[in-house]
């Protein structure tokens, strides 16, 4: 439960932090907060958002009921995870 809470900190704040980073369009850095956060929009928002709701969902299921192993939406929380993780991956 202690490393569900980590990781729901961790995906909570990685939507605060990509929505303030920049990117590059044509070759030029764009740090604009409002150009920043359309493209986030547009673009990564609301898998990384989905994500989110999943994960504090399982987080409050596992809290609500101890004997729990596993949600229902687990292999769904899995594959957006994967997908995260694909994304982070490219970027580097």
């Amino acid at each position: 439960l202690c490393f569900s809470y980590l990781c729901g900190v961790y995906w909570t704040l990685d939507v605060w932090i990509s929505l303030r980073t920049g990117f590059f369009r044509d070759g030029e850095l764009i740090l604009n907060g409002s150009k920043v956060a359309c493209r986030y929009l547009r673009t990564w928002l609301f898998p990384d958002l989905i994500l989110v709701v999943c994960e504090w969902l399982s987080i409050i299921s596992l809290s609500l009921d101890d004997t729990s192993q596993s949600t229902s939406a687990g292999p769904l929380l899995r594959l957006v995870k994967v997908g995260k993780i694909l994304r982070i991956i490219v970027m580097i």
